[in-house]
């Protein structure tokens, strides 16, 4: 059977998905404004009205217009999904400027450029994507496209900024990179066909720390991770949003950034 017939396009989930997660995306990120001291504006049922005071005798307002809120407990309960969601491991959420700062902490640029360290994880990434090059402060030149094959094969033996022991990430290693601006973001779990480390709320594209990582394309990046249901299929991480997913078939063309250490 064809398995295009399990696995419609990466664009038709990527707007099915979109369509159904929007609303409770901005929930999310007015709940946590609303943690931090921010004026949450109305979601849903949740309106404002305005009501005036009846005039009295001599024809003046009694009072000043005010303005009256519509069932307040919506904020909180909203607040309160928030948190249970990542209190159960659902979701991962950082202030903005947190999320910024722990960026910021988390990579080790080489004296030369030409890698980047990762504080958290031990690992080595090559600061461009295979095809680009660093020129002393960019990285230049156009990403190239691989299939699957063609991604591991140039993985082999390749020589780098000294190294000769690159390899393509698996899809835990590579969903690391992801980085949400927002600071909200669907755990990550290996293995799943759902929202999987998707970005939510209003964050930047591409979905990865730009000043350790610059000039990468908001596309799809291979992993070395085969999809163990259909052999035709291995995992990508989008980083036009931060999703990891099954690709569209291992003959599709996508990009590569190559990792040393671990495992």
């Amino acid at each position: 059977m064809d398995p295009a017939v399990f696995f419609p396009t990466i664009e038709d989930r990527e707007a099915a998905q979109d369509a159904a997660r929007g609303r409770y995306a901005a929930a999310m990120q007015h709940a946590i404004q609303a943690q931090a001291g921010s004026q949450v504006p109305d979601i849903g049922n949740t309106e404002n009205v305005k009501t005036t005071e009846p005039l009295g005798s001599d024809g003046k307002a009694n009072g000043a217009e005010k303005k009256k809120e519509k069932y307040p407990w919506i904020k909180f309960t909203l607040l309160m999904i928030v948190l249970s969601m990542g209190w159960f491991g659902w979701t991962r959420w950082y202030l903005p400027a947190e999320a910024l700062q722990r960026a910021e902490r988390r990579y080790v640029i080489s004296t030369d450029g030409q890698t980047v360290t990762d504080k958290e994880t031990g690992l080595m990434w090559m600061r461009c994507s295979l095809g680009q090059s660093w020129d002393g402060s960019r990285c230049a030149g156009e990403a190239r496209k691989y299939t699957w094959d063609e991604a591991r094969k140039a993985a082999q033996n390749y020589r780098y900024a000294g190294y000769g022991d690159w390899r393509l990430p698996d899809i835990e290693e590579l969903s690391t990179l992801v980085y949400c601006s927002s600071g909200l973001r669907w755990k990550f779990k290996a293995g799943s066909y759902d929202v999987n480390g998707k970005c939510l709320g209003d964050y930047h594209r591409p979905t990865i720390f730009s000043s350790a990582f610059p000039n990468t394309p908001s596309s799809y990046v291979w992993s070395g991770s085969p999809n163990a249901d259909f052999s035709n299929y291995a995992w990508v991480v989008y980083f036009g949003n931060g999703d990891a997913d099954v690709s569209g078939g291992r003959g599709f063309g996508y990009r590569v950034r190559l990792v040393r250490g671990g495992q």
